[in-house]
């Protein structure tokens, strides 16, 4: 109505576009414009297949409308009608509302169908292609959702939520996973309050997840929890053990080992009572669990016990052919090569692992596995690479708004700069931008890290006023964390401040602590054993004595704090 022409001289059914298409219309069969009112159903396009089902319109006559330009082809088969002749169409077949409605009502619970077979699908070979399909049929999915909670279809409703939600995971499409589950959520509740509590909980597990994924880590933790209690007092295992994979990877990445090491284990004992745990999608699943328990077991430096877990969780993805899953399982292997000096090793298997993250086109497991190749490659000690890499990974997160891998990837930009010899004041920049960031999103142990980092950079450059304030900020965040053994991270860097103070034979202790603790990686006690070189005044002197046998005492956060106050 809009694009009228204002010439008085056009024949009629040229002076508006309502009026060149009522011509149009009036050519066409009457088989053809019941066929395009029925294809006026679909949204931002169509496959041939959903065409003849839905529809009932052949390729054939898909063909002649092309010819038409009524439609246009698109890839893999599929073609669009322009919105602004499907704006037309629409008018037209709402003139029979009892039509229109059945209509809307076919399209809803075919993409709802659709949806429900998904989640098998997506745990095998074919995962890849299915996840494709539906990110073209997103706008037709969403609009069948919708239609069902308008219409109360609760039934058909349920076992397509899941999926649909499932399919943002697989991509790493977090912000937009965030936005449709709390529209989804908002527009429920608006329709049916809690009466749906399993729909509502269901909605908030994921709304929570993919809002600790955007950055919003106690709103998260919170939906996460309510749906996992909800799951569990219902008996509903099935998403008790998704809920509790979801916080196990929660809590890994705020660094609450023993918390992640609970949640996975209590995953893994919920999905060993389910019936059919032999199906592929089951062991896809237990799979994942079983990778993502071998990373914190690894983290948590039981490497034994990590080996024959992933052991385990290799056996149950090639059992499932869940090909998704590998991504996590390679990551997890090359985690446990880097523990056994393998870097080449470590470095070939986060390939392979960025091969099927490229093909599912995970953007968000991309950038973390670019951040993780960054690692292996300065394991190989081409830092070059791995500052390419960190620089790929960071381009990506900007994409993706990924705060938490931001802040993680440009702290590592900060490591890698000083490493290829640039000025501080770039490595510090880095670091400050990834300090803002851990602070803004309250990731303590993040923040804690990075103060680590600063304090390092600033020893390096002989400003021990500067690293000493880094340090204290570091130690006043520590003394809130339960797990004392992350002090270790700060010992070495403590005693080269002490050292550089004139402190040495305290210097001196606290290396020696760091070198017989079964607990500190084998960074911090070659930074320890390097100090007492230094300490020691040769290339090789031998260890300080053990005053006691055991395992050595950790100072508390407390006493450290004292030690940086002398």
């Amino acid at each position: 109505d809009f694009l009228a022409a204002p010439l008085r001289d056009l024949p009629e059914r040229h002076r508006s576009l309502r009026a060149a298409f009522n011509y149009s219309w009036e050519l066409l069969s009457e088989e053809d414009r019941h066929a395009l009112g029925r294809l006026s159903i679909f949204a931002h396009g169509f496959s041939a297949d959903a065409a003849q089902k839905l529809a009932n319109v052949a390729p054939e006559r898909l063909a002649g409308f092309v010819d038409k330009s009524i439609l246009s082809s698109q890839l893999a088969g599929r073609h669009h009608m322009p919105e602004t002749i499907r704006a037309f169409v629409v008018q037209q077949m709402q003139g029979d509302p009892q039509a229109y409605e059945s209509l809307a009502e076919a399209h809803g619970e075919y993409y709802l169908t659709t949806l429900a077979g998904m989640l098998p699908i997506f745990s095998s070979e074919h995962g890849a292609a299915a996840l494709k399909q539906l990110g073209l049929d997103m706008v037709n999915l969403r609009e069948a959702l919708h239609w069902a909670i308008e219409h109360r279809r609760w039934a058909s409703l349920a076992p397509a939520i899941d999926p649909f939600l499932t399919f943002f995971e697989l991509q790493g499409r977090f912000r937009e996973g965030l936005d449709d589950a709390h529209t989804l959520l908002e527009h429920l509740t608006s329709q049916a309050g809690l009466a749906q509590a399993d729909l509502y909980h269901s909605l908030l597990g994921w709304e929570g997840w993919f809002a600790f994924c955007s950055g919003f880590k106690q709103e998260g933790l919170e939906k996460l929890h309510r749906q996992s209690y909800y799951a569990q007092q219902q008996g509903d295992l099935a998403h008790s053990a998704y809920t509790n994979l979801l916080l196990a990877n929660a809590y890994a990445r705020m660094g609450s080992l023993e918390l992640a090491r609970q949640r996975i284990e209590q995953s893994l004992a919920d999905l060993d009572e389910l019936p059919g745990t032999h199906q592929p999608m089951f062991l896809g699943i237990r799979g994942s669990a079983l990778s993502m328990h071998g990373v914190i077991l690894i983290l948590l430096n039981h490497i034994e016990q990590a080996r024959q877990v992933l052991l385990q969780a290799e056996s149950a993805l090639q059992r499932s052919g869940a090909r998704y899953g590998l991504i996590r399982l390679f990551d997890a292997q090359a985690r446990l090569a880097n523990k056994d000096h393998h870097p080449e090793e470590s470095y070939r298997l986060r390939q392979q692992a960025l091969v099927i993250a490229e093909e599912f086109n995970d953007r968000r497991r991309v950038a973390d596995l670019l951040n993780n190749l960054a690692q292996s490659a300065e394991n190989l000690g081409d830092f070059s690479l791995a500052y390419d890499y960190s620089i790929h990974c960071m381009q990506l997160c900007n994409e993706l708004g990924d705060r938490h891998l931001s802040a993680v990837n440009t702290n590592n930009l900060g490591f890698l700069t000083l490493k290829l010899h640039r000025p501080l004041s770039e490595a510090l920049a880095y670091y400050q931008k990834s300090l803002a960031i851990f602070r803004e999103t309250e990731d303590e142990l993040g923040a804690f890290f990075t103060l680590r980092d600063i304090a390092r950079a600033y020893l390096q450059a002989d400003n021990l006023e500067l690293a000493h304030l880094s340090l204290h900020e570091a130690l006043r965040l520590g003394c809130s964390f339960a797990e004392a053994q992350l002090a270790l991270h700060l010992i070495p860097l403590i005693a080269r401040l002490l050292f550089s103070s004139g402190q040495v034979e305290r210097a001196a202790q606290l290396c020696s602590t760091v070198i017989h603790h079964p607990q500190a990686e084998a960074g911090l006690q070659r930074d320890a054993q390097e100090l007492l070189s230094e300490i020691a005044g040769t290339q090789a002197p031998g260890l300080p004595p053990r005053a006691e046998p055991g395992e050595p005492i950790l100072p508390t956060w407390q006493a450290l704090l004292a030690m940086l106050h002398e």
